[in-house]
């Protein structure tokens, strides 16, 4: 948590759950192609210029530095380009999620 610099963690209880949530919840605003693909980031180093080839999409590469992280990210992708961002009302993804106090997750941790 510290690390994090956070008092609170929202927690997924269930992935599956809340995955389908936000794909219907895209898929009804128009912005994605169905199907989404779920991966841990690759913390390495960003030496190289992002349009020269590797094995990793650049979604899911991070500097060493947020390793601590073990981030999970989720990309979809999106009918057209450019893209521009968008702000996600989905409640029906709450129901998947909890949020937990600094305490509450260290008694989970322990």
């Amino acid at each position: 948590m510290e690390a994090f610099e956070s008092d609170t963690v929202l927690r997924i209880d269930d992935i599956n759950g809340f995955l389908n949530a936000l794909n219907y919840c895209l898929r009804k605003k128009g912005n994605i192609r169905p199907g989404h693909r779920a991966a841990k980031c690759i913390y390495i180093e960003q030496s190289s210029h992002h349009s020269k080839p590797n094995n990793h999409h650049p979604a899911l590469m991070k500097d060493p530095s947020y390793e601590y992280q073990q981030e999970v990210r989720v990309i979809w992708e999106p009918r057209k380009t450019p893209i521009e961002p968008i702000i996600l009302n989905c409640k029906a993804a709450s129901r998947f999620c909890s949020l937990l106090s600094g305490e509450e997750l260290n008694k989970h941790l322990k």
